[in-house]
């Protein structure tokens, strides 16, 4: 994942950059209706719903990352498979039974939450090519892939 960037205006630049991914996104699901997204399949069990608690979740996380300057998850091995696994399946029990609603209203105020953050955020942290990383492995690197396993569910059901 390339996330070199080359301006010093680096947040409007990650912003950007968060915006032009999640737009598909968010497209996609603007274009569901209630009923839909408590249908399974996108992702496993998943629904879309699973699919925007998992979202908001890793959202969250770059947040936390962040404003504390650590991440309480990483292994110490560095192996993130079943770490990110084991919070994968947490994230999906806790919110599986939510109504729908609540979901997705965390959805948005979590997306509007990490956006927040970096436009305040200075151009020196926004300097590190680590921080850039944290922020991009749960925003606008981590949103293609949900775009894609939505785009099959919903290919596959519509046949």
């Amino acid at each position: 994942m390339e996330t070199a960037l080359e301006s010093t205006n680096r947040g409007a630049e990650v912003t950007e950059r968060i915006r032009e991914s999640y737009r598909p996104l968010d497209e996609m699901l603007a274009g569901l209706d209630d009923a839909r997204m408590l249908v399974p399949g996108v992702n496993g069990e998943w629904t879309a719903k699973d699919t925007l608690a998992h979202i908001a979740w890793w959202e969250r996380h770059a947040v936390r990352r962040l404003r504390t300057g650590r991440d309480d998850l990483a292994p110490d091995d560095g192996n993130w498979e079943p770490v990110v696994n084991h919070v994968n399946a947490e994230v999906y029990a806790e919110n599986r039974d939510r109504p729908l609603a609540e979901v997705r209203a965390e959805f948005h105020a979590a997306h509007a939450e990490v956006l927040a953050m970096i436009a305040d955020l200075p151009n020196s942290v926004l300097a590190s090519d680590a921080i850039i990383e944290a922020i991009a492995v749960d925003t606008y690197g981590h949103y293609p892939e949900h775009v894609e396993a939505l785009r099959s569910w919903i290919a596959g059901s519509s046949a």
